[in-house]
């Protein structure tokens, strides 16, 4: 858990131990682990994040006594988990790592919630400059989003698009799952 949650850092760390002759072997074995597919790995890593409560439950477990008149509940618990890992929010961490290294490009598609009408779906239609509206002053980068439903369109910049990210569907969190 604690390699997850400081996965930027793993570089490094592994430089310092090699400069300072720790572990060679190991240091040198991890750096190939990473270097090999950092990207799954990350994923793999988020995933052992959404997943603390099977972690938990195994140690609530553990002993004589109550834990064991609790194990049916908590087992039906963890396979009730099971079954929502396909709807979205089910793995926050894997998601947000899969929607900040999802490329922004046209034809990337999105779901918005907008208030009385629901979830509507919509992809990049154009990418431009422009004043930014988050950032007064400054010029930045919008995505210029069009839902199909209305024909209605929207400018948005990299924070207000990412979280919209449509990743369910995506080959890496299948795998992950």
């Amino acid at each position: 858990m604690q390699v997850a949650r400081h996965f930027p850092k793993l570089p490094n760390l592994w430089n310092k131990l090699r400069a300072d002759s720790v572990a060679p072997t190991l240091t040198a074995k991890a750096i190939t682990v990473y270097n090999k597919d950092p990207k799954t790995l990350k994923l793999q890593f988020a995933a052992m994040l959404d997943m603390r409560t099977i972690v938990s439950t195994t140690y609530e477990m553990e002993g004589d006594g109550l834990p064991h008149l609790l194990a049916y509940s908590r087992v039906e618990g963890l396979r009730a988990t099971g079954r929502t890992l396909q709807s979205d929010g089910s793995l926050p961490n894997v998601d947000a790592v899969l929607r900040q290294s999802e490329g922004l490009v046209v034809g990337t598609a999105i779901r918005k919630n907008w208030p009385g009408f629901g979830l509507c779906d919509g992809s990049v239609t154009a990418i431009d400059v422009a004043e930014s509206t988050l950032y007064p002053g400054r010029e930045r980068t919008v995505y210029t989003v069009r839902y199909p439903g209305d024909g209605a369109e929207e400018d948005l910049e990299e924070e207000e698009i990412r979280p919209l990210l449509v990743i369910l569907t995506k080959p890496e969190r299948t795998a992950i799952i």
